[in-house]
């Protein structure tokens, strides 16, 4: 994973014989993200589409499918220019289509602080659908609310036949699935799930995991996830269907049919959300949660340990990086005295 990062650094700086030409959008309107999206398919360069802020109304699906062996990145959260990155950009499906599918063959797939909400189809997917073959795809800080599939995964079905997937730091929360409520994620090569909070989903199944599935020919390294809240009756929260471990998670039911290969400082608890208004949109940690700096600081050995939170807080902020997708930043100790 080091290795990546700095070959995918050189390549943006342009350094070595054979740099790659890049394009980058700064989009705002779903006519030109799908724009973007689309010209991204065949132009033989890697693709970076910058996403302004606020709120995109879908009638229909969004989509990009390309053969290309080249790097698609999608971030959303631009100011105006895409010179900073100061909300959310928000992809709404009004329940009636999913608001985007991806299908690619190698390179990468990047989709980084979007929020899929609302959305809903017949097949698997209900927020968002990532097919590759062998590439690598990563699903880094992303929202995932109120999407609905009659088929696999209400909130994403991501899977990469021979390629490795990285899904960290996103909230997957009150999606549906006809199986599986929240992520289907299916790789064949080595990949993590990291830091994410997976609570209140549902499936239709009784003997499919609300939460969260991870299945293919490669290995899970399930680390530092709430996955919560999520099981239904008689069912699980989460489900591996291949070779995994899992360190310092806090899962309410677990089936796996494949055993772990490892797991360490697991919890089962409740995770003590802080107090939240009518329309909260974020799942934060309480101060006193027992979740607050029991995560495991290996995990994030890959990564960049100056990492922010899905609110722009420092991942790391106390003595270890917390549980979930959010960064508990409150100087108070669980006693409720100030240091």
């Amino acid at each position: 994973m080091r290795t990546l990062k700095l070959i995918v650094l050189l390549l943006l700086l342009g350094v070595g014989p054979h740099a790659i030409a890049a394009t980058v959008y700064c989009v705002n309107t779903v006519e030109t993200l799908q724009a973007a999206l689309t010209t991204a398919e065949s132009n033989g360069d890697d693709d970076y589409i910058n996403v302004h802020w606020g709120v995109y109304s879908l009638s229909s699906e969004l989509l990009h499918s390309s053969s290309e062996n080249r790097n698609l990145s999608i971030q959303g959260g631009w100011d105006d220019g895409c010179n900073s990155i100061i909300g959310e950009s928000l992809l709404h499906g009004n329940d009636t289509v999913r608001p985007l599918s991806i299908f690619v063959t190698g390179g990468s797939v990047a989709i980084r602080r979007m929020y899929f909400a609302h959305g809903f189809t017949n097949g698997a997917g209900g927020g968002l659908q990532v097919v590759g073959t062998s590439a690598l795809i990563i699903l880094d800080k992303n929202r995932f609310t109120d999407n609905r599939s009659l088929g696999p995964a209400g909130a994403a079905q991501v899977s990469t036949g021979t390629g490795r997937l990285f899904a960290v730091g996103n909230l997957v929360w009150q999606n549906r699935g006809g199986s599986i409520g929240g992520l289907n994620l299916g790789a064949g090569g080595e990949s993590v799930v990291l830091n994410n909070t997976i609570f209140s989903n549902i499936t239709d199944s009784a003997s499919a995991p609300g939460g969260v599935l991870v299945q293919g020919s490669g290995s899970f390294d399930v680390a530092n996830n709430i996955i919560w809240n999520n099981a239904p009756p008689g069912g699980a929260d989460f489900r591996g269907n291949a070779p995994h471990g899992r360190r310092n998670n806090d899962i309410g039911f677990i089936a796996s049919a494949t055993p772990p290969d490892y797991v360490t400082d697991e919890l089962s608890v409740d995770p003590m959300f802080a107090s939240c208004t009518l329309f909260c949109v974020d799942l934060d940690l309480d101060p006193a949660s027992p979740l607050v700096d029991a995560g495991n600081d290996e995990a994030w050995a890959d990564f960049n340990p100056g990492e922010l939170d899905l609110l722009y807080r420092p991942r790391f902020a106390g003595a270890h990086v917390d549980i979930g997708a959010y960064e508990n930043n409150d100087l108070l100790f669980a006693d409720g005295f100030d240091p």
